[in-house]
């Protein structure tokens, strides 16, 4: 079982969505959680929803690379989900996951952080019916 207390740390992570139709980077930065309200719950691993302090909001910055246009998004009262994935076998590799939700973009991000606490996946889904938009190594 793995202690959650190694994850609850700020996190930054940046990646590159590199398609024929869009090249934007992508920058987000994760509060730590040590003193935010959660709730915990679960049927095959620990799964948390973290209220995010609004002092210390979740940021995430989308960098067009063709135009050099940046947009950022301060998601000040919000909450993210930190949770466990489905499946045994990935997480013996990757135990836990970040969620969240930018409703502005209408994009969903699940980061996921291997046993180090080091974000190392990143998969980006749209919010209204969860289809997969890509997945890239961090």
């Amino acid at each position: 079982m793995q202690k959650v207390e190694k994850y609850a740390n700020e996190k930054k992570v940046k990646f590159v969505w590199d398609s024929p139709l869009k090249s934007m980077e992508i920058s987000i930065t994760i509060p730590g959680f040590f003193d935010c309200e959660y709730n915990v719950w679960g049927d095959w691993g620990s799964m948390y929803t973290i209220k995010v302090d609004p002092k210390k909001p979740i940021n995430i910055s989308y960098l067009d690379l063709k135009s050099n246009k940046k947009e950022e998004h301060i998601l000040k009262d919000s909450s993210f989900e930190f949770n466990s994935p489905i499946l045994a076998e990935e997480r013996e590799k990757l135990p836990f996951f970040y969620k969240i939700k930018d409703l502005e973009m209408g994009f969903i991000f699940e980061l996921y952080v291997n046993k180090d606490a080091e974000v190392v996946k990143a998969e980006v889904f749209k919010c209204e019916d969860r289809k997969k938009l890509f997945s890239v190594p961090v």
